[in-house]
């Protein structure tokens, strides 16, 4: 246990103090929680303070006070920054095949020398993965002067004519653009509304059958239900509704035989799953009423 120290030397009595004289009954002591005076007067200044922006409020929105005071101290920071070394000074780019560099920064919207710690990762990805060939986009800081962007990019599969406008498509249906379109003039043509969005199911059951897909020239989207296909010579092949895949296996059977594609035929509609409509062209209905006597 700890001694306490009284303050008088060794041998000297200190005399006690006096008891106090009890206060008369009629006099209130102050209460327990009564509040110092400094607070006191500490929390009558927040109040007056208060009351003044209160009371004032009106008039600083009124004046854009506050905000041009909000835009000063956010371009001092960025000055700051900047001043400091925390500035724009390299960007880096993965993935990048099709996307053109300088839409990529007219996307980000930066300048060398802009302070890093102002630009928003995330607002930056979303304005990236707005354009055509950036399917999805990731954006990191590297302090104190490094961006990196990492570009996953979309993949050209066919060509969508609606109207008179051509653009580029991928396989999820979402419209490329028109950048690069010089390029991808081998692609398949689809016509029509909704042809973006079942592009990708007929290319993939033509490509099974190499025969018909090499010699087509578009597929047109009739109605938003079923497909009419172009190929090259103006023959047109009606699909069904229904059971497609079916009906492009017994086209592709039928013209290993016979030779459909390739002879003077101008119309085949399968839309019945029992049968095949042929109609010839109009010199090859004449030469056919007219006999083979009648050839010159």
């Amino acid at each position: 246990m700890r001694q306490l120290r009284t303050g008088a030397s060794a041998g000297e009595t200190r005399e006690l103090p006096r008891a106090r004289k009890r206060m008369p009954a009629n006099r209130r002591s102050l209460p327990r929680f009564a509040m110092p005076k400094g607070r006191m007067l500490l929390l009558a200044g927040v109040g007056i303070f208060a009351a003044l922006i209160a009371g004032g409020g009106w008039w600083l929105h009124q004046s854009d006070a506050m905000e041009r005071a909000g835009l000063w101290m956010e371009e001092t920071a960025k000055t700051a920054t900047a001043a400091a070394g925390f500035r724009i000074e390299g960007v880096f780019v993965d993935g990048r095949q099709e996307t053109d560099t300088n839409h990529i920064l007219r996307a980000l919207g930066i300048r060398q020398g802009d302070p890093i710690l102002f630009l928003d990762p995330d607002e930056a990805r979303q304005r990236l993965e707005a354009l055509g060939w950036v399917k999805s986009a990731r954006v990191e800081r590297r302090l104190p002067n490094t961006l990196v962007i990492r570009l996953e990019e979309r993949r050209a599969l066919a060509i969508w004519q609606r109207g008179g406008s051509f653009d580029l498509i991928d396989a999820d249906g979402a419209v490329i653009g028109t950048e690069g379109l010089s390029r991808y003039g081998h692609l398949l043509v689809v016509v029509g509304a909704g042809a973006e969005r079942e592009a990708a199911h007929l290319i993939g059951l033509l490509d099974k059958e190499p025969s018909l897909r090499h010699r087509l020239d578009a597929a047109v989207r009739v109605g938003e239900r079923r497909w009419n296909l172009r190929f090259k010579g103006g023959i047109d092949v009606r699909l069904p509704e229904t059971g497609v895949e079916d009906a492009v296996k017994r086209l592709a059977q039928v013209d290993r035989e016979h030779d459909l594609v390739g002879a003077d035929i101008q119309l085949i509609d399968m839309r019945q799953p029992d049968r095949m409509v042929v109609r010839p062209t109009q010199d090859a209905a004449e030469r056919r009423r007219a006999g083979p006597g009648d050839r010159t």
